[in-house]
């Protein structure tokens, strides 16, 4: 079996899996803006966006280094300890905000959602690695029933802010992915922290670029809004959030299972002496993830022409389809782009991809600060859409030119 055909068998799992977090976005989020407002919403997508940033930046190279070096002798243990020692700090750290800041949700319930992200990430790590499917579906079903629930419940019993309220349910929903945590029974022996301690180095240089990357592309969605709100109110701009949240997590309802299935196939190919690097980068390669990205964004557009009520009512944040198009195809490539520059985390090549992330940043800002000024909330969709295929360009370049240079 190929490793393409290999990919998009073992997503199968995952895509059940995100299914339940899709549905869970498509019910919460409606919810959301009902109940709590525009303007509401749009503080608590700052927040989430905020405490996904402070996650990645944290402790996503835990979580990249486990997944790129988990055929080594005592992975398992080292991700495991790393992973639990970042969340213990992320909550001693929610504790001290709190203290200093109790009146301020955005600061301590952003830092809440990152340490709930922390062990989300690592536990869903462990999943993949393992293979534990059952184990996955159950906890993203469990976390996607809380996302859902829990809002109502604390909503109606306590008396906390619609940040506070709306948050609960990804903190808690978040600890479905407590159980890897526990499955090697005592991580406190001098082995395994011998072993971190000679590990740790190489999982810095390799997993804390990847985690930097992950960080900035979720604060370029922070950037992306702040500029929004420079030219226009915050009602509009909540209604963009909600429409831009849906939009990803529908595109990354294909695109993250494809992502979660496809390294640990690459790493055990590698580790059989198969030309990965290669393949990663071959034509077939890229136009079969960025024709599944074009049929997506052409696949909103349809839905939204043939008048499907709840699609209709979501797009109206947008004045005109060609913006719709843009946002779609420009959710859809950026994560197309977790396939495309798989070549360079192969080739270990991490900072060279912060490197490339930070020119797309600059080129987004740069694009959205231009057109904010004569095309109001349409310069979002259209910033978003070319800073996604710049990205995507710049990586594949780079691939290509430093595997011919190795050839030479």
């Amino acid at each position: 079996m190929s490793m393409l055909k290999k990919i998009f068998s073992d997503s199968a799992v995952y895509l059940v899996g995100k299914l339940f977090a899709a549905v869970a976005g498509l019910v919460v989020v409606p919810y959301f803006v009902r109940e709590f407002g525009n303007e509401s919403y749009a503080i608590f997508s700052q927040t989430l966006y905020l405490g996904i940033s402070i996650s990645s930046l944290v402790g996503a190279w835990v979580v990249q280094a486990y997944l790129r070096y988990s055929t080594s002798l005592m992975a398992h243990e080292i991700g495991l300890l790393l992973n639990s020692l970042v969340g213990f700090c992320a909550l001693v750290f929610v504790g001290v905000v709190y203290f200093f800041f109790p009146a301020k949700d955005v600061y301590w319930i952003g830092i809440l959602l990152a340490g709930s992200f922390v062990i989300y990430n690592g536990g869903k790590a462990r999943f993949q690695v393992a293979r534990q499917a059952k184990l996955y579906l159950i906890s993203e079903l469990g976390r996607a029933l809380l996302i859902i629930i829990c809002p109502f419940i604390v909503g109606a019993i306590f008396s906390v802010s619609h940040v506070v309220a709306m948050s609960t349910g990804f903190v808690l929903g978040n600890l479905f992915f407590i159980s890897p945590f526990f499955q090697s029974g005592s991580l406190v022996n001098k082995s395994v922290f011998k072993a971190a301690k000679n590990a740790i180095i190489e999982w810095l240089n390799f997993g804390m670029p990847v985690a930097i990357w992950l960080g900035l592309s979720s604060l370029l969605i922070v950037i992306d809004r702040e500029i929004l709100l420079m030219k226009l109110n915050a009602g509009d701009v909540g209604a963009y959030s909600a429409l831009y949240d849906v939009l990803s997590r529908a595109t990354a309802f294909v695109f993250l299972p494809l992502a979660s299935a496809a390294y640990p196939i690459f790493v055990s190919h590698e580790s059989n002496g198969a030309d990965v690097v290669r393949y990663v980068t071959s034509g077939k390669y890229i136009f079969t993830f960025y024709g599944i990205a074009l049929l997506l964004s052409f696949g909103v557009v349809c839905a939204s022409l043939i008048g499907i009520p709840i699609v209709k009512g979501w797009l109206s944040a947008l004045p005109n389809l060609r913006d719709v198009w843009f946002l779609a195809a420009g959710s859809s490539f950026w994560q197309a782009n977790l396939m495309i520059h798989k070549s360079l985390e192969l080739q270990r090549r991490t900072k060279t991809m912060v490197g490339l992330l930070c020119c797309a940043v600059i080129f987004h800002v740069i694009l959205e600060l231009i057109l904010v000024q004569h095309f109001g909330i349409s310069a979002s969709p259209v910033a978003v859409f070319c800073s996604s295929l710049f990205y995507g360009a710049l990586c594949q370049l780079t691939a290509v030119r430093s595997k011919y240079k190795s050839v030479r």
